[in-house]
């Protein structure tokens, strides 16, 4: 939380964001480095390959800018796979993570819901 009381976040979904996030970690006011994983993967080329070289690095680099300048690393978009995210948090420092989205959550409790009701006919 910044001086203001709020909880500035700033996404790094970019290849310009990516280089430059030095200079935007060092941003006063700003909170928490956000990865937004889909359009920063596609961005530098990696999409649907997460376990990418330059996508990893990607996160490292991130990570070790939040910690030289004492923000938090986020990242979300990665619902999928708990092994990046448990290397992102323990590896990266990632303090920030958004585990499941909206949609995803609606399906997942709509299936659950069906599967219920279905298993109540006789």
């Amino acid at each position: 939380m910044n001086a203001t009381g709020s909880t500035v976040f700033i996404m790094i979904e970019t290849a310009d964001a990516l280089a430059a996030v030095n200079e935007i970690a060092s941003l006063p006011g700003a909170d928490v480095l956000l990865v937004g994983s889909n359009d920063l993967a596609s961005e530098i080329g990696t999409l649907g390959d997460w376990d990418a070289p330059d996508f990893l690095a990607a996160l490292e680099k991130v990570g070790a800018a939040a910690r030289k300048h004492g923000k938090m690393m986020g990242i979300a978009g990665l619902y999928h796979r708990p092994d990046i995210l448990e290397r992102v948090i323990n590896e990266f420092g990632a303090k920030w993570v958004v585990g499941a989205q909206d949609v995803g959550l609606l399906l997942q409790g709509g299936t659950a819901n069906s599967a219920l009701l279905r298993s109540l006919q006789k």
